[in-house]
């Protein structure tokens, strides 16, 4: 079945892109070649596309954010590109954060009264509003077609890209190793354990923004009960946080095994979970091994394009600093990557992340320090 689900899925975004190729193609030809519009036109024409994208993917977080509250959900963050708004001390900060494969992200604290965490609206209302935008743009198009031929294009292209990101959030698929809103509402409502799962992330997520590490949150938020279904993306998400909290002890050899062993295993993590794991894997064995880690079979091309993508990331950047002090023995590098690190830090949205990640980095200066000190015995 979800073979088949995942097949109509890619026809029907095929068939959305067809479309917006389609219309992309008229509005070039009307424009390059029929001399239809003047380039000023054009030039108009291109930024009201772009903007209609923008108006599209905030309006998917915007759906998560509405229908969160009317579930009794509270604001924690909200994200588009690169730019998160996350409360804090009881205001609304701008901070930055990027993660690869994300347009943006709406994260709330779910209600403490309920036993049973309201799912269903709070993860499919990006898709509602997306649905209704692509509607009122398609109204838009059919008003101004015979008037404003420009405008109506530029709304014919917002419906379909809001009817894309509708069509490619609900019906339940992993869209670049990350499950979607449709998979997120599977998953929850077909494993009670996983609910509780994901209410855990969340109420992690909202600790973070106070301020509260991992190694300071609640025990039982990252238990799971014996027989928790790993091919649940959430249970391994939860599994993914209990060994990053165990990292913090700097118990760097045992937290190897740990991570090996979770990497090896077959539970359904999100693809970059796997990969910044893999990040913390090098960082280990770095510490554990020094200049002769195996670290070359972690770091492969695709692990690299990973790295590269989310190169402001403060994990990353602590496991390239690492790199670059303990095997490849290069400051220069090293010092980038510090300089690196210190600009991130500036604006990223968790300061104990920071504060952890400036431990590790410590320590990795520690070790290469030790390492050069018995090379000059």
């Amino acid at each position: 079945m979800k073979k088949v689900l995942k097949k109509i899925a890619n026809i029907l975004a095929f068939a959305a892109l067809f479309l917006v190729g389609a219309a992309g193609g008229l509005f070039l030809s009307l424009s390059l070649f029929s001399g239809f519009f003047n380039p000023l036109e054009v030039i108009l024409g291109v930024v009201g596309i772009l903007i209609s994208l923008y108006v599209s993917i905030i309006a998917h977080e915007a759906g998560h954010l509405i229908f969160g509250l009317i579930s009794g959900y509270t604001f924690s963050s909200f994200r588009i590109g690169s730019f998160m708004w996350i409360k804090q001390d009881g205001k609304i900060k701008l901070r930055r954060l990027s993660i690869a494969g994300t347009g943006g992200q709406c994260l709330m604290t779910p209600p403490e009264k309920n036993e049973k965490t309201p799912v269903v609206l709070y993860n499919l209302g990006g898709v509602i509003a997306n649905i209704i935008l692509a509607a009122i743009f398609a109204c838009f198009y059919y008003l101004l077609f015979h008037s404003v031929i420009l405008l109506a294009l530029v709304f014919l292209f917002g419906a379909i890209v809001s009817f894309i990101i509708a069509l490619t959030n609900g019906l339940p698929l992993d869209v670049g190793g990350i499950p979607n809103d449709g998979m997120n509402v599977v998953h929850l409502l077909g494993d009670k354990v996983s609910a509780v799962a994901f209410k855990n992330q969340l109420l992690m997520n909202a600790a973070q923004a106070r301020g509260v590490g991992l190694s300071d949150m609640p025990d039982e938020w990252f238990v799971l009960p014996d027989g928790a279904n790993m091919k649940n993306v959430h249970c391994a998400s939860i599994a993914v946080f209990a060994v990053s909290r165990n990292m913090e002890k700097m118990d760097f050899a045992s937290s190897e095994k740990e991570i090996k062993s979770l990497i090896d295993s077959d539970c359904n993590m999100a693809q970059i979970h796997r990969n910044l794991l893999k990040c913390d894997l090098v960082y280990c064995r770095l510490m554990s091994d020094g200049a002769g880690a195996e670290i070359s079979s972690l770091l492969t091309i695709e692990q690299q394009k990973f790295m590269k993508s989310m190169k402001s990331f403060p994990s990353i950047i602590r496991t390239e600093y690492a790199i670059a002090l303990i095997r490849d023995k290069n400051t220069e590098m090293a010092e980038k990557a510090k300089q690196n690190f210190e600009n991130a830090a500036k604006t990223h949205p968790y300061p104990q992340d920071i504060e952890q990640e400036r431990r590790y980095m410590e320590h990795a200066e520690n070790i290469a320090q030790s390492l050069a000190q018995e090379a000059e015995k």
